[in-house]
């Protein structure tokens, strides 16, 4: 697993030459969002010119609409940095895409709501219960271990929203399943990620937000690598015993393996060289011919000269 300093690391690199594009798109968020919020209160005071009933009828209804709404563009905002951390084709219009699954995206997260907002209820009646009818610091004590629950559950859900993007065909439970098995074993180590950038929620608060345009972004590329990273994780973890295998038989084998190689090159060497050696031993083999024709030549000569010889002696 990568260190928080290597995932912080990357996530700058990743997000050079895009800043603009991430402030950009975080400003498109934040519109968007407060549009919307103006729209609730705005249907609030139009409800409340029939009856005060209407009025928080309105509202009511249209603070359900604006969750529902939030709750797509944040998914749309999670998915917009997973592909700018892979470098795949994106843009504001990557906002809405999770409209495009609208049910399986709004029943994972509605789940994941029910969820915690159920156990927050039941820890919140226990506490006061005990805080009522035994003792103010059992309360107390029950109060902290329903915090540490809470966290402990929210952490467990927190790639669910990229698993949403990545694996389409997974159920809402089975999304959210995967997600806690991802984070089983790392739960702490994502918490203490959070922690690190605590220093910036302070400077953000002292510029009244405006330093969020710059350090959302980074936060969220820091998150998609971080979900990458568990996936690497969890695809490795099968393959890892036998590539071990694989890269020991690999160094047993390294030596005999070379001298084969530096074998077979020699031999090729040789069998290449021979040819034009050979052809260079025939080169002069037409000389050798010339000779046995000069010779011939040479005996008819000699041949003609006895018979003359023994034509001009006298007869006895």
């Amino acid at each position: 697993m990568l260190t928080r300093k290597e995932l912080k690391q990357n996530a700058k690199e990743q997000l050079r030459g895009k800043r603009a594009f991430g402030v950009l798109i975080t400003l498109v968020l934040f519109a968007i969002s407060w549009g919307a919020m103006l729209v609730v209160m705005s249907c609030w005071g139009i409800g409340n010119a029939f009856s005060e009933g209407a009025g928080i009828a309105a509202m009511s209804v249209a603070y359900v609409l604006w969750i529902i709404f939030a709750c797509m563009i944040s998914t749309g905002y999670s998915w917009t940095f997973l592909k700018l951390r892979r470098g795949e084709k994106n843009g504001v219009g990557g906002l809405f895409h999770p409209f495009r699954r609208f049910g399986k995206v709004l029943g994972a997260n509605a789940l994941m709501f029910l969820v915690i907002l159920g156990m927050y209820f039941i820890s919140a009646a226990i506490t006061a219960v005990l805080a009522a009818y035994v003792h103010p610091a059992l309360a107390v004590i029950c109060g902290i271990a329903a915090v540490v629950l809470l966290c402990y559950v929210m952490l467990g859900f927190a790639v669910a929203p990229y698993l949403l993007l990545d694996q389409p065909r997974l159920g809402v439970c089975a999304c959210i399943k995967r997600s806690r098995k991802l984070m089983k074993g790392h739960k702490w180590e994502l918490f203490v990620l959070g922690l690190s950038f605590i220093g910036w929620y302070f400077l953000v608060g002292l510029t009244c937000g405006i330093l969020s345009l710059w350090i959302v972004p980074y936060m969220n590329v820091v998150m998609a690598n971080y979900y990458d990273e568990l996936v690497r994780l969890s695809s490795g973890e099968k393959a890892e015993p036998e590539i071990e295998k694989v890269e020991a038989a690999e160094e047993i084998e390294k030596p005999e393996m070379i001298e084969a190689k530096m074998e077979l090159e020699v031999k090729e060497t040789e069998e290449v060289v021979e040819p034009e050696t050979v052809a260079e031993q025939e080169v002069p083999v037409p000389e050798e011919t010339e000779e046995p024709e000069v010779t011939e030549q040479d005996a008819i000569q000699e041949e003609i000269t006895e018979e003359q010889e023994s034509v001009d002696e006298p007869e006895e």
